[in-house]
């Protein structure tokens, strides 16, 4: 991965996609992840976009480690992301994290959301567990 610091993330070629997840996965385990690094976590949440089902596994399972500074990132590719496979991931990732306030952060985000639409695909891929509770948003 040879970009620059600043440049947006992209969807990796299958190569790259697993180095980079095999470098995110010997960081965790070596504990030398850093999760202020949100360039390095919104390229894992667009590693969604990945078509291997275990692959997307391996960035939620990782993401889920990184916890609740995986959850900025996770929010917008839950109510911005244009691929309704990363909207899903980044919903399923969120339940691993289980973190309460995620829920209102996410209403907050979605309520400047694009349009009614993409807020209603949203909510659809969230997780039925905190659909459970009352809708504040």
């Amino acid at each position: 991965m040879s970009r620059p610091v600043n440049s947006q993330p992209v969807l990796l070629s299958q190569s790259e996609t697993d180095a980079f997840l095999k470098s995110v996965q010997a960081q965790l385990a070596a504990g030398a992840f850093d999760p202020t690094d949100q360039r390095q976590i919104v390229q894992m949440v667009e590693s969604f976009g990945d078509s291997r089902g275990l692959t997307r596994l391996g960035f939620a399972e990782a993401l889920g480690k990184v916890g609740k500074p995986a959850t900025p990132a996770l929010i917008d590719g839950l109510a911005e992301h244009e691929n309704p496979v990363v909207r899903r991931a980044c919903a399923k990732t969120m339940t691993l994290i289980a973190d309460p306030v995620t829920f209102l952060l996410w209403c907050d985000r979605s309520s400047t959301t694009r349009t009614p639409s993409s807020r209603a695909q949203s909510w659809a891929q969230w997780p039925s567990w905190e659909k459970q509770r009352p809708l504040y948003c």
